[in-house]
């Protein structure tokens, strides 16, 4: 999670984070036409003239356009320009065009070591706009943690959580995050969680800042705890944190406790409170974290089986299929039956596989679900004809001998081979 956008607004800077693009080549072919938005970012970012709201536009209408590749190389010289404004007008460029600047990294690297405090700040911003592929800043990023200028290790920490680290610089990252501001230490944490299990050496100091009073600080730290791998020793304050006030936090502690598994089997009758959260996604994460953990059912299902009712849709499918991984007594079947008239494919097909565990116990489900074998969904079809089969059911009941005959004809072989099995055994 990025820090408050608030907080790096400034007049110079136009804040519209952009992702997940892949870096263009940086030499135009010499057949194409240089398109007029490419022509007009390079002459604004010629002028010594701060104007970030043009700049910003411009650089938008360029990569609308595909252009990137025509200014880049332009922009990266004009780091070099003998006018500070036209550098950071290019610094600033190459930011809004986000990775397709890859290639300027390295400048942009040794701008954040300028003797002009702007630049530093614009080259951290703009590296944290590159995103990963400007991970190899990072050390001088982590080394900028410690300035004494508070905005330059603002943005220097805001850089890390996008571009990533590595390994290296676990130790400097540590140390940040235990004495670092709440906004540094929440994108230290953010940093430290994308290193995954690199970062297991940062793990101690994790865990006390899932205490810290500020949100985004235990938001990113409980990320962290979770994307880095937590330990059985550490399962009593990732519990502690299904109680914090933030949903998202409950929502990366379950997550944390569903990962551990089978080891985390003491924290079911934690996980089944959380079945009654407030929020949705908490709701569905510990739904999906008792099947995980491997809670006990006869504990675990009966509050489960009260969820197929929810509003929710994802609850209703997490619920659905860790009861059916669980498996259910035939006092489920009434709940079971209940969910197979779900508006969700996936909430149905779950219940039909309960049913089909059951067994014969569940025969009072039988003509709810050969209706099922006119659905849409093969897979729905499959798992109706399977369960026929298992279950059985009342031969003075044609309508289910008429379904079944019809799926003989089905366009699945599947379908069509268990409705012959659910036939057969109940000849």
């Amino acid at each position: 999670m990025s820090p408050n956008p608030a907080f790096f607004r400034s007049a110079f800077i136009l804040l519209a984070v952009t992702a997940g693009q892949e870096p263009a080549k940086n030499e135009p072919r010499q057949t194409e036409s240089v398109p007029p938005s490419a022509t007009k970012l390079v002459e604004l970012v010629k002028t010594s003239e701060r104007q970030s709201d043009e700049i910003s536009r411009a650089a938008q209408a360029v990569k609308k356009d595909k252009a990137a590749n025509h200014v880049v190389p332009q922009l990266i010289e004009l780091l070099n320009d003998d006018r500070p404004g036209a550098q950071a007008n290019a610094i600033v460029a190459l930011g809004e065009l986000g990775p397709e600047s890859a290639a300027a990294v390295a400048e942009l690297t040794r701008k954040l070591e300028s003797d002009q405090g702007s630049l530093r700040v614009f080259a951290a911003y703009s590296l944290a706009r590159i995103g990963p592929g400007a991970k190899s800043a990072a050390p001088i990023l982590v080394r900028l943690l410690g300035n004494s200028d508070r905005q330059l290790r603002r943005y220097a920490a805001y850089a890390l959580a996008n571009t990533g680290a590595d390994k290296s610089v676990v130790p400097g990252l540590i140390q940040a995050l235990e004495n670092g501001d709440a906004e540094i230490k929440a994108s230290v944490a953010r940093c430290l969680g994308s290193l995954e299990k690199d970062a297991q050496d940062a793990m101690a100091a994790l865990l006390a800042a899932l205490t810290d009073k500020n949100r985004d600080v235990r938001r990113n730290a409980m990320f962290a705890v979770s994307n880095i791998g937590m330990k059985a020793a550490d399962i009593p304050q990732v519990v502690a944190c299904l109680n914090d006030e933030d949903a998202y936090v409950r929502a990366w502690a379950v997550h944390a406790l569903s990962s551990l598994g089978s080891e985390a089997r003491s924290t079911g009758p934690a996980l089944i409170k959380c079945l009654k959260d407030s929020d949705a996604q908490v709701r569905a994460g510990a739904a999906r974290a008792l099947f995980e953990v491997d809670a006990y059912p006869q504990l675990a299902v009966p509050p489960l089986l009260e969820l197929l009712k929810d509003k929710d849709k994802t609850v209703r499918r997490q619920a659905a299929y860790s009861i059916s991984e669980m498996g259910a007594e035939a006092s489920a079947v009434p709940a079971l039956i209940a969910a197979l008239q779900d508006s969700i494919t996936d909430v149905r097909t779950y219940a039909t596989h309960t049913l089909a565990k059951i067994g014969p116990a569940a025969q009072s489900a039988s003509k709810t679900i050969a209706g099922l074998l006119k659905d849409d969904d093969t897979d729905l079809r499959r798992q109706a004809a399977f369960a026929l089969a298992e279950i059985g059911f009342d031969n003075s009941d044609k309508t289910i001998e008429e379904a079944l005959a019809r799926a003989l004809n089905d366009e699945d072989d599947q379908v069509r081979t268990w409705a012959e099995e659910a036939l057969r055994r109940n000849d």
